[in-house]
């Protein structure tokens, strides 16, 4: 909706005092109400600068139905976004809170799923999600927008998980939720949740993993790297790829690479080159290599197809 309960605005101003953020995404901004509020308390009263040129605090929108926009919104907002908050965002940059405004119950449950991934990525430190919580709201297409049914139905275990902070309010339609979450905790909450996904797929070994995986001496002293050795520009790095003798990493790493197919494979740390080119083995796998800086010595780079070289951090 355009508008929202308003319980839940004490402790949005508790989780903005704490975080002090430099800036903010409001997604599903509609009326403006979180806009107002942050522009209010960030800059106004925090920063006590209450002229428009002297707003400090970046704050920018995403809304789906332009209808809903007008004059007032675009006094308070940066930017404001017009369109599918699942699409935009991927083109956005990075935040130091995303709030979530009644949005995820707009979603297919899988899909807001992802979509809560996308905003932990684009954040540099927290996402604030308030929720209807309950199927008692039941909302169908309002106010001349087709985007204001709910498409799915929330309880508080689906984020208490990975909340630091969390409150509730009843109301006549039901039980409403305020939710601060930490981007550390909840990668964390990701990986305890695919690790526990990767152990209960797996079989039960008996076997240590250097008998699983075959790393012994001789197979990997079979994994020939001569030709690649005509990329290798250093010339006491190349003879590390036409030597036999185990005095570098790049044997094992290529043998490690043949355990994937058809896969992402990130290199951190690019330095000479050279790990990305032995990771680049097996052919069907793609390596992605990132440095600070660029110091590769690689001779005919335009021929590793399936090497993406990347300065970055």
């Amino acid at each position: 909706m355009p508008t929202s309960p308003y319980a839940h605005l004490y402790p949005m101003i508790e989780f903005l005092n704490e975080a002090r953020p430099k800036s903010l995404l409001d997604i599903g901004l509609g009326n403006g109400k979180i806009g107002f509020i942050a522009r209010d308390f960030l800059d106004v009263m925090l920063g006590e600068r209450y002229r428009k040129e002297d707003w400090q605090i970046k704050i920018d929108g995403i809304e789906i139905f332009p209808a809903y926009i007008q004059n007032h919104q675009k006094a308070i907002y940066d930017k404001i976004y017009i369109g599918d908050a699942f699409e935009i965002i991927d083109s956005l940059g990075q935040y130091d809170m995303i709030v979530l405004g009644d949005v995820l119950e707009h979603f297919e449950k899988e899909k807001a799923l992802q979509f809560l991934d996308k905003c932990i990525a684009r954040t540099n430190s927290r996402v604030v999600i308030n929720i209807p919580l309950g199927d008692s709201w039941n909302q169908p297409e309002i106010y001349g927008n087709p985007y204001e049914k709910h498409l799915s139905y929330w309880q508080s275990g689906d984020f208490q998980a990975f909340a630091c902070a969390q409150k509730f309010f009843q109301y006549s339609a039901g039980l409403y939720g305020i939710f601060l979450v930490k981007k550390e905790d909840y990668i964390e909450h990701k990986i305890r949740e695919l690790n526990a996904t990767y152990i209960d797929k797996q079989p039960a070994f008996s076997t240590s993993l250097k008998e699983r995986y075959g790393l012994f001496r001789n197979n990997i002293a079979n994994i020939n790297l001569n030709r690649f050795s005509k990329h290798v520009a250093n010339p006491r790095h190349r003879n590390y790829f036409l030597d036999v003798d185990f005095r570098e990493h790049y044997r094992l790493i290529a043998y490690l690479s043949k355990h994937f197919s058809n896969s992402t494979i990130f290199d951190i740390g690019t330095n000479l080159g050279y790990s990305a080119l032995a990771l680049s083995y097996n052919e069907s796998n793609r390596i992605i290599s990132y440095d600070i800086v660029e110091c590769k010595e690689l001779n005919h780079a335009e021929e590793l197809v399936n090497i993406e070289y990347c300065i970055g951090d």
